[in-house]
């Protein structure tokens, strides 16, 4: 074999290897973005929005307003955002504070004729988490005294709580905020 076979073989085995690397390289940037689209794709999956959920946040906030009309405490703890019944005190504490709440409003003649709720505000996201504002239009009545309230549930999609829409009553922030 001559000195210029060898050069061409040399320049061939190099082209060669040139191709693998390039064809490596392809296929890790194919595996890097297949990951990291996968990755997008899940994190997409997990965030919720109350658009997305109209009908299940407004059911669940239909769902505490009929609790509270009906005294069920059991469901407007298990409802409640969990870190909100962990700043209570546990929800055993909670659902006791709450029955006697309950029992206070019952003692006062007070009883609520009617609750309302509405489509949700767009969701505001905080790192995972959704939440969202449903409307809340409320009648009351104390005595013979009838009141007409117009506040709002805060709703709240925590992907690291319990995988389901729990609330809170925003008008307990507005008599203390810094609970915001």
């Amino acid at each position: 074999i001559g000195e210029g076979e060898e050069g061409q073989e040399g320049r061939e085995g190099q082209e060669v290897e040139e191709r693998n690397v390039s064809l490596m390289k392809r296929r890790i940037y194919l595996l890097i973005l297949l990951v990291a689209s996968s990755a997008c794709a899940t994190a997409l999956a997990q965030e919720r929005t109350c658009k997305s959920d109209e009908t299940v946040v407004v059911r669940g906030a239909k769902t505490l307003g009929e609790a509270t009309k009906h005294n069920d405490v059991a469901t407007l703890v298990d409802m409640t955002y969990p870190p909100m019944v962990d700043m209570a005190g546990g929800r055993k504490k909670l659902v006791s504070q709450t029955t006697a709440s309950m029992a206070q409003m019952n003692a006062g003649d007070m009883k609520i004729e009617k609750i309302e709720f509405s489509s949700p505000t767009p969701t505001y996201l905080d790192g995972g988490t959704s939440i969202c504002f449903v409307p809340r239009d409320m009648q009351v009545t104390i005595k013979d005294i009838r009141v007409h309230a117009v506040g709002y549930l805060m709703a709240i999609w925590d992907p690291s709580g319990p995988r389901k829409w729990t609330y809170l009553d925003s008008d307990g922030f507005q008599r203390n905020p810094m609970l915001m």
